[in-house]
């Protein structure tokens, strides 16, 4: 599959942490010549209380935190105050509005026969320029261009400031706690677990947010999301050291400098796992219950609107589909289907195959082969799954994965339960890589999230053994990550597993072992 010439401009922090092509859209044609229609999204200004209810949350923009006073000082005189510039300058989130008028943007909203170009379409501009919460408005206002022109602005994440743009800047306001600001609709990104859902929101989907199959046909980059790899790219506008403290289970008041024995990267990766996967089930219950099965015509895409497809093939496995056909293949090999019947769909293969890793750091327990994991993956697995059964399993995950998320953002890990955590994974990664270059990946990521957590939380001193361009501490790990990296000129994994330099399952057994005797 050679690489079509994609511009978009997105946050590709897993293809820069993992040394890794961004994937590719994979097209299924261009042309919806049917279209299944999901709830319709409230259009502001017609007067109903859902209408009035989404008016009220408009943001106010950035222009009032650029102030040399509040927050748009210049970054040599430190972090705070200078947050606006910072983001401004180096983050991607900036910019996400203007990519919506490059080539590819433009493309995508001719093959989709768009009502609208792309950066007036409510569908692109839910995620790259919301202007209120919740994004679901139906249509463009022009109105609310200045909004939208902010890209994924400070309101996006910190909540719409209305209310508490004039409290925040009182002198009790740092008094009040997280439950007294929440009241002004002010959301509290210090805590790890209010972070890592407000990225999956957007880098996941969530309903209103939702990148399907169509999409991806049209031009959309994949969404590969994996929040500690994201997260260690991001230009930071905040405090690293209080990220420490916060993994660290330290108060704000409590730290000096630099936070030392940090369990951070660990911490964060199982957030990102629990996160990523609540946000996937959450979106994928908003599907099951408003796609309908039987097919309603539409002349063109609505450009407020999701597609209510049944089953949606963006939660499957990419290359499962879009590979080469050649035989003998890897592909063919028994060891793939372990979990599933040939034919079956992969699902889930980005999103899910190491939660139960994530659950074991939360003390909790979620054997992979039964509970409503294992049984939403079997449904989902059919080529048309029973959208009650999904709705039953996916609720009973839910409440799994916010139960887990809960329980880790409570939690201090230790070095030992890192430690033991690392091994875990190394020992599964070898049956999850002969499954998939989506599970292979996510071994590779939380192996080095967790490594670094482990040697942060121990204390030991950051000695680098790889290249500039693979720092790890663990060399195997660089080997790894080049047998995931995609051959030059192409954004699939070609040739994986087909004739590997590096038996991944030996590797991995290789990294445990020197794991343990560090």
């Amino acid at each position: 599959m050679r690489r079509r010439n994609l511009t978009i401009q997105t946050v590709a922090a897993i293809a820069a942490v993992a040394g890794l092509s961004t994937l590719a859209p994979h097209s299924r044609g261009v042309e919806p010549v049917t279209l299944r229609l999901a709830a319709q999204p409230v259009e502001a200004g017609k007067g109903s209380a859902a209408a009035a209810e989404i008016s009220s949350k408009l943001f106010v923009g950035t222009a009032s935190c650029t102030a040399v006073s509040c927050h748009g000082n210049s970054p040599k005189y430190g972090m705070v105050g200078s947050e606006h510039t910072q983001w401004l300058q180096n983050d991607k989130h900036a910019d996400a509005y203007n990519v919506l008028f490059n080539e590819v943007s433009v493309n995508m909203a001719k093959a989709l026969k768009l009502e609208t170009p792309a950066h007036q379409a409510q569908l692109c501009l839910n995620c790259h320029g919301p202007a209120a919460e919740p994004p679901a408005i139906a249509a463009f206002n022009p109105s609310h261009q200045n909004l939208v022109m902010d890209g994924v602005s400070c309101e996006a994440c910190h909540g719409e400031a209305s209310k508490w743009l004039g409290p925040h800047i009182r002198a009790d306001w740092k008094s009040k706690n997280v439950e007294q600001k929440a009241e002004y609709g002010f959301r509290d990104t210090k805590d790890l677990w209010t972070r890592a859902k407000l990225c999956a929101d957007c880098h996941v989907g969530a309903p209103g947010r939702d990148v399907n199959h169509d999409l991806y046909a049209a031009g959309h980059p994949r969404l590969s999301f994996e929040l500690s790899a994201f997260h260690a790219l991001m230009p930071a506008h905040w405090s690293r050291d209080h990220d420490r403290a916060t993994g660290a289970g330290i108060s704000s008041a409590q730290r000096a400098g630099k936070i030392d024995k940090s369990p951070f990267e660990a911490k964060l990766w199982a957030l990102g796992q629990a996160a990523s996967a609540e946000a996937a089930i959450d979106l994928l219950i908003h599907r099951a219950k408003t796609a309908n099965v039987a097919n309603q015509p539409a002349e063109t895409y609505p450009a407020g609107a999701v597609v209510g497809s049944w089953p949606e093939l963006a939660e499957t496995a990419c290359f499962a589909c879009h590979h080469n056909l050649s035989s003998p293949s890897w592909r063919q090999s028994a060891t793939r289907y372990s979990n599933r019947k040939p034919g079956g769909y992969p699902w889930g293969t980005w999103l899910f195959p190491l939660v139960p890793q994530a659950a074991e750091l939360a003390g909790i327990d979620m054997p992979p082969n039964m509970g409503p994991l294992a049984e939403l993956t079997r449904e989902m697995s059919k080529p048309l799954p029973d959208q009650k059964a999904v709705i039953d399993h996916a609720t009973g995950l839910q409440v799994r994965l916010n139960a887990i998320g809960q329980d880790l953002n409570k939690k201090t890990p230790t070095a030992d339960e890192i430690g033991k955590l690392f091994v875990s994974v190394a020992s599964n990664g070898g049956d999850l890589s002969k499954q998939s270059w989506d599970e292979a990946t996510q071994v590779y990521l939380a192996l080095v999230a967790l490594n670094r957590g482990h040697r942060d939380a121990s204390g030991q001193p950051v000695s680098v053994k790889g290249s500039p361009e693979c720092n790890e501490t663990i060399p195997g790990l660089c080997e790894i990550r080049g047998v995931l990296e995609f051959e030059p000129g192409y954004d699939s994994p070609l040739k994986y597993l087909s004739k590997p330099d590096v038996n991944l399952e030996e590797k991995l057994n290789q990294i445990k072992v020197s794991f343990e005797k560090r």
